[in-house]
């Protein structure tokens, strides 16, 4: 583990008791340079015990910022985006570099979210398509059944397609988190999508710098990360969003 030298921003995947990151690792050359390449890091939560997952060549020599990871039917999925279409890749079983590619969609991604309904799997892959001979772009989700493996297009509100977005899950339902103001001191407008609509359930402000909010509890009350760069220190909070009161969950 000592060789890899970086793991991107990008939130952890957990799949069946493993936690996965995305990371980048250096070698020495024949001709003292240095080469880089992409592999998955996974910690099993039982035994304590870091590995390494390696990628196929493709995916190990892509650039880093066009990777990401997710989950999609319970197993680890690589996302590989192009400069018009996406890849989706899966690992099987577990097994270390046994990837096959599932599907490409014509868009540029970024995250995607899955949902369960009544044993009914669904994917959210949020992604930014050009507009107007690629000077603007906007934001765009596609949901992807599992089941008949059917593409179609999420209709957003259009005060959402223009802004910064990103995606979670509230009890098992899709939801969208607006960023507001800078980041310097960041707010959090928390939407939620019911019956094919969007509606805005909160906002979430911690009045700290830095914040980003991670996932949900099952009450509803979401998981914000405050980092704090100059002490190398991160913190999580549980925010409750009406009464505004805050409780650690860990250091």
């Amino acid at each position: 583990m000592e060789r890899v030298t970086g793991i991107p921003w990008q939130v952890e995947v957990v799949i069946d008791g493993f936690l996965y990151w995305l990371a980048t690792d250096r070698i020495i050359t024949s001709d003292d340079g240095f080469m880089y390449y992409n592999l998955i890091i996974s910690f099993d939560m039982i035994s304590e015990e870091f590995r390494e997952v390696n990628l196929p060549n493709s995916l190990a020599h892509q650039s880093d910022y066009k990777l990401s990871i997710s989950k999609l039917r319970e197993s680890l999925v690589v996302l590989e985006r192009g400069e018009e279409a996406t890849s989706v890749w899966m690992m099987e079983d577990g097994v270390p570099k046994s990837f096959t590619k599932l599907f490409t969609f014509n868009v540029n991604a970024t995250f995607m979210v899955e949902i369960e309904e009544q044993k009914a799997f669904e994917a959210y892959i949020q992604a930014r398509i050009a507009m107007d001979g690629g000077f603007r772009s906007c934001n765009i989700i596609i949901s992807f059944d599992n089941t008949s493996e059917e593409f179609s297009q999420v209709n957003l509100p259009r005060s959402l397609t223009q802004l910064d977005l990103s995606m979670s899950k509230l009890r098992e339902s899709l939801v969208v988190l607006e960023r507001i103001g800078v980041l310097s001191n960041p707010t959090f407008a928390v939407w939620m999508m019911e019956d094919g609509a969007f509606t805005r359930l909160f906002t979430v402000n911690v009045n700290t710098p830095n914040a980003s909010v991670k996932g949900f509890r099952k009450s509803g009350a979401p998981i914000v990360e405050l980092v704090e760069p100059e002490y190398d220190h991160t913190l999580l909070i549980v925010y409750e969003p009406y009464s505004k009161h805050i409780d650690n969950l860990r250091d």
